[in-house]
């Protein structure tokens, strides 16, 4: 006897703002909600219009958090 198994994978998806604009290339963080609290799961860049997509996700409550994204360059 074969058992068919469907697992349903959710999708998170939604834009950073900032001062009510797009937020081009802002960190994502995405976090899911446990017993003890939120746990983060997947970090990511949003594209240049501040779109961010999380995939393949279990079913659940999450929370994203959105940050700018800044890249500095250290010289030693």
């Amino acid at each position: 006897m074969y058992r068919n198994t469907i697992v349903n994978k959710g999708t998170v998806t939604g834009v950073v703002l900032q001062d009510g604009y797009p937020l081009p290339c802002a960190m994502t963080a995405l976090y899911r909600k446990e017993s003890s609290g939120y746990r983060l799961i997947r970090i990511q860049q949003a594209n240049e219009n501040g779109v961010y997509h999380f995939s393949n996700l279990q079913a659940g409550e999450y929370a994203v958090r959105g940050e700018e994204y800044y890249e500095y360059v250290i010289l030693l």
